[in-house]
């Protein structure tokens, strides 16, 4: 299976409290991987840990391997198509590594500017000023299916739009810096049905050209979305189930035993 992450005996503390520990996951080059777990299972603090997010609370502590490949920019003496551990001491700067591990939350958060802004605004932070800036947020809007809706108000407050267009934007933001990997926490928990729907699909879509790590609590989601289910409790991955062993009966209640 060719690898866009390993991630290997990964622990994460809070002023000396475990959240996440001995944790391991191999992440494929595309599809959905969802998460499942109980809250306070470790899910959330998991999913940062891939672009170092955790970093940004006090007390936290982090150790272990994640491998990212390939490495990419040349931060390292790795050779080309290799990984590199985000943790080590040739890790990508930390701007590199949130643009290549991209993440998008459960709530929706636009930032306090216009809708043209929220998009060109972390491009020139990142990539600086480029050729083709307008063309790359029209492509990214259109991406999520939501240039038809904005064309016309792209320099009025993001704010102003619904949540399902909030999280659409919140995706064009991440997909226009181009990331190699995309983690998702919940990102449908407060739309309503349609909207859930709508996200869905463009989820699967975006899937089949890069790696999607998706937390949820939905085993309806999971069926529906997953190309693999990893059960995660106490703080560590737990168990795998593919799609055909979701369809049944059987696995169903499987998922459930493991929940519990």
């Amino acid at each position: 299976m060719e690898l866009s992450l390993r991630v290997t005996g990964l622990r994460v503390s809070f002023h000396g409290r475990t959240a996440v520990e001995d944790a391991s996951l191999d992440l494929p080059r595309t599809g959905v991987t969802v998460l499942l777990g109980r809250s306070g299972s470790g899910k959330t603090t998991f999913l940062r840990a891939l672009n170092r997010l955790n970093e940004c609370f006090p007390g936290c502590e982090t150790s272990g391997s994640i491998v990212l490949y390939p490495c990419g920019a040349p931060v390292s003496p790795a050779e080309p198509g290799t990984g590199c551990d985000v943790l080590g001491p040739h890790a990508p700067p930390l701007t590199e590594l949130r643009r290549r591990v991209g993440m998008v939350f459960q709530t929706p958060n636009v930032l306090p500017m216009s809708i043209r802004r929220n998009l060109l605004l972390p491009l020139e932070l990142v990539r600086g000023r480029l050729d083709g800036a307008e063309a790359r947020m029209r492509a990214a809007l259109a991406d999520v299916g939501l240039w038809d809706d904005v064309r016309q108000r792209l320099d009025r407050p993001a704010a102003q739009l619904s949540g399902g267009q909030q999280q659409r934007l919140c995706l064009a933001r991440m997909l226009i810096l181009e990331p190699d990997v995309l983690l998702l926490d919940e990102p449908t928990a407060s739309l309503d049905a349609a909207t859930t729907q709508d996200i869905e699909r463009l989820v699967r879509r975006l899937a089949a050209a890069r790696p999607v790590l998706m937390v949820s609590h939905s085993l309806g989601q999971a069926a529906r979305m997953a190309d693999r289910v990893v059960i995660f409790a106490d703080g560590r991955p737990q168990r795998e189930f593919t799609p055909a062993e979701l369809g049944g009966d059987a696995g169903r209640e499987a998922l459930m035993q493991a929940l519990l």
